[in-house]
């Protein structure tokens, strides 16, 4: 298992590059809908002709869903599409501040705990609560990460399945 929520692959089409960005912009909305209905489009996001920056539509709150960055590159019939996958900017830095804050709190009742246990033989488990913490963090970002990133490179085979390298 992958520790940092960041996914990069490439997928290669036999067609030429408009027709991708086609598919893209039929797939997907301009702005963010503030609801989804079931007739709505797969993404939202930006798609340009040699690029997009996409989120996949969803009908749930999920501030782990991965910002979609591709890029496409055409050379003779062919187009590879280079697709990287990371979290939101604002929820990585609460996240780096959620672990970090969990880390030095950890560090200072580590030694308490280990003090504690030495000296007195006696186990405080409210001593364990920052590594918890970092292990909720950790855990919570994970999960809530890869299972989008597997839902939207399922989409996206979806989407350019009969154009793809098999």
């Amino acid at each position: 298992m992958k520790i940092l929520p960041y996914e990069k692959y490439s997928l290669k089409c036999n067609c030429r590059r408009e027709k991708i960005v086609e598919i893209l912009q039929k797939n997907t909305d301009v702005n963010r809908p503030f609801i989804k209905f079931k007739d709505s489009k797969k993404f939202w996001g930006k798609v340009e002709l040699d690029s997009f920056k996409i989120e996949r539509q969803i009908s749930y709150r999920n501030n782990f869903l991965p910002v979609i960055i591709g890029r496409m590159i055409e050379n003779e019939e062919k187009t590879i599409i280079e697709i990287k996958m990371r979290m939101h900017i604002l929820v990585e830095i609460f996240v780096i501040i959620w672990l970090s804050f969990a880390l030095s709190i950890g560090g200072i009742t580590g030694k308490l705990f280990l003090k504690n246990l030495i000296n007195n033989g006696g186990f405080k488990g409210e001593l364990l609560t920052p590594f918890f913490m970092f292990l909720l963090g950790l855990t919570l970002t994970n999960v809530a990460f890869w299972l989008e990133v597997r839902k939207v490179k399922e989409e996206f085979i979806k989407l350019l399945e009969e154009f793809m390298d098999h």
